[in-house]
């Protein structure tokens, strides 16, 4: 007997199913690579590093604005650590709010996320603030493949 599941778990489970995909034309795989992609991306457990930059440990990286000619002539890892971390962030305009919450002027979220209600990105979708969308990143749209 088949049970209700979510959307993500039912495409997933189909691509699982399937070694045989019966897509004629370019078009359709591609189509079909999307959907299997944002479900996936749908899937994922929630981080701070996916609204702020972040270091591997979870740890939120500052800007270093203190550039000064002595120091501008090297490579400064600490920088380097930070950008990559920013080019990461899967949504637009989130800052840390407080201790314990990230948001932008139209969504917050407590940031113990493994804790609280928002374990995945579907969550997100689900449980917004306000009938303002998230804006996904350049970075997120590649996951996906848009």
């Amino acid at each position: 007997m088949e049970k209700l599941i979510s959307m993500v778990d039912f495409v997933l489970e189909q691509h699982e199913k399937s070694t045989d995909h019966p897509l004629d034309n370019l078009e359709d795989a591609k189509t079909y690579s999307m959907i299997l992609n944002y479900a996936k991306f749908l899937q994922q457990p929630l981080s701070l590093g996916m609204f702020v930059p972040c270091d591997y440990m979870g740890i939120v990286l500052n800007e270093h604005h203190n550039l000064t000619e002595e120091n501008f002539n090297y490579v400064n890892p600490k920088i380097i650590e930070f950008h990559r971390a920013k080019e990461r962030i899967l949504f637009e305009g989130f800052e840390i709010i407080g201790e314990k919450h990230v948001g932008n002027k139209y969504n917050v979220f407590g940031v113990g996320f493994k804790n609280g209600q928002y374990k995945t990105i579907e969550d997100l979708v689900h449980h917004k603030n306000s009938d303002q969308d998230i804006v996904l990143t350049e970075s997120a749209k590649k996951q996906i493949g848009l």
